[in-house]
């Protein structure tokens, strides 16, 4: 009796352990997703997933451009989607991997969400065209 109720422990701590561990790499792969794939916009507008929005933003009188990618899986407990800033020269200045639950990318960059919204040709043409 001891024996059976020994494995049955065993297989269910066994079947615990195996579900924290597949959660743990879905998170994993959700990170890698939205991590930036380049230090340009037309470098991340090639590798990255499509964006959902793009939006004109100013800080101390310069303009940039707030790139907000799509929401990750639910199993990234993400509380918002990804946003990354890039400057008019077209270089990433900032990102956040999780626009809901970071304050201080707020801070930095309060107008995000609020931007003159552009489409991507628009923001193509937006970025300086290289000399």
């Amino acid at each position: 009796m001891r024996r059976q109720i020994f494995w049955q422990c065993a297989v269910i701590g066994l079947a615990y352990v195996l579900g924290l561990v597949g959660v743990a790499a879905l998170r994993v792969v959700a990170y890698r997703e939205v991590h930036p794939h380049g230090q340009t916009l037309r470098e991340h507008l090639a590798a990255m997933p499509a964006p959902v929005d793009y939006r004109l933003i100013e800080r101390n009188g310069t303009e940039y451009l707030a790139v907000r990618g799509p929401m990750p899986p639910t199993l990234a407990f993400a509380s918002g989607p990804p946003v990354y800033v890039f400057d008019r020269a077209g270089m990433r200045t900032d990102y956040t991997h999780d626009s809901g639950d970071d304050p201080e990318f707020h801070r930095r960059w309060p107008g995000v969400y609020h931007g003159k919204q552009m489409d991507r040709t628009e923001t193509e043409n937006w970025v300086a065209p290289n000399p």
